[in-house]
């Protein structure tokens, strides 16, 4: 696991670059770091690009006045994973 020390702000956010990997390939994306958030966001097209294969549909709680419903994958083995803290990848729908 990478420890980052500086981050980029963008309108006061932090953010990095991560690369996210999956059987299909691989994406580098700028996200902001959430260290409250326990899955990563990433939009449905790139989950299905990486060929990420669907687990299940949960309400997720945050920022948003509601819950909403987000798409979870299954968990890649740690050596194909961009994450390796992170258990799933669960995008929103853009």
């Amino acid at each position: 696991m990478t420890v980052l020390t500086v981050f980029n702000y963008i309108n006061g956010t932090p953010v990095a670059k991560f690369t996210i990997r999956g059987p299909e390939g691989e994406k580098e994306v700028t996200a902001t770091v959430d260290s409250g958030a326990s899955k990563s966001l990433i939009p449905t097209s790139m989950a299905t690009d990486l060929g990420l294969k669907l687990k299940e549909v949960v309400d997720a709680i945050g920022v948003c006045p509601a819950p909403v419903k987000v798409n979870v994958y299954k968990k890649l083995p740690k050596k194909a994973t961009g994450f390796s803290h992170v258990d799933e990848l669960g995008p929103n729908t853009y």
